[in-house]
């Protein structure tokens, strides 16, 4: 790449080319409506030039991987700000072409069918109603890596949930309020979020932001004006 600008010349500045093109497809598929042409540049910002929020930058790595072949690392959903971040993600991930290699799929558990809590009418009461029907049975299975799952029962997700919602209404917590919650796909989500429906409040699940350093404040401030509505 000479002066930021992609050349075919070399891999690097063929992958930033097809990138750009990626990343301006993605754009125009979101923005339809708008009719002035849509500049894509390597230092573009995917968020405030281009519309891309967690969910569009979500499609757009699974474009990317399904164009030069690679495993993306998840990271990049969280802190890729510009097309430039994205291209030294797929260098990074291995020359364009190289397919990541086969892995063995995880065994799949054999579970004995379970009779639905129909009567249940919010989700801590069905909670609680698998808790009580069969509390070690297997509830969620948390991906980590390729080769790597996570399995916690119905009790494991209740007794945590009941731990953490002690906790929240000790510290003062009123009822019926709303409390936002920024963590990550992993255990502590789940634990959090049954934990606040069970001290009687709304949870408000909030999209982990890129790097602190790059965090407006405003938006935050905008989901919890969303959130008290």
């Amino acid at each position: 790449m000479r002066n930021g600008s992609p050349s075919f010349d070399d891999p690097a500045g063929a992958v930033a080319a097809r990138t750009l093109e990626i990343v301006r497809d993605m754009a125009k598929d979101l923005q339809q409506r708008k009719s002035a042409p849509l500049q894509v540049q390597l230092e573009s910002d995917l968020e405030r030039d281009l519309g891309l929020d967690s969910l569009g930058r979500a499609e757009l790595l699974h474009r990317l991987e399904r164009e030069f072949r690679v495993r993306l690392s998840e990271r990049l959903l969280a802190e890729a700000a510009t097309p430039k971040d994205l291209v030294q993600g797929v260098l990074a991930a291995g020359p364009a072409g190289a397919m990541a290699p086969e892995l063995a799929p995880l065994p799949q558990l054999e579970l004995p069918e379970i009779v639905e809590p129909t009567r249940a009418t919010t989700l801590v009461e069905a909670l609680t109603a698998h808790v009580r029907a069969h509390g070690a049975r297997p509830h969620l299975h948390l991906w980590q890596s390729d080769d790597k799952e996570t399995t916690f029962s119905y009790v494991d997700l209740d007794n945590n949930a009941q731990r953490a919602a002690a906790g929240l209404l000790a510290a003062g917590l009123e009822p019926g309020s709303r409390v936002a919650i920024m963590l990550p796909t992993e255990f502590d989500f789940f634990a959090a979020f049954f934990a606040v429906l069970m001290a009687g409040c709304i949870p408000v699940p909030v999209y982990r932001p890129r790097p602190l350093a790059q965090v407006v404040a405003r938006r935050q401030g905008f989901l919890r004006r969303r959130a008290d509505e």
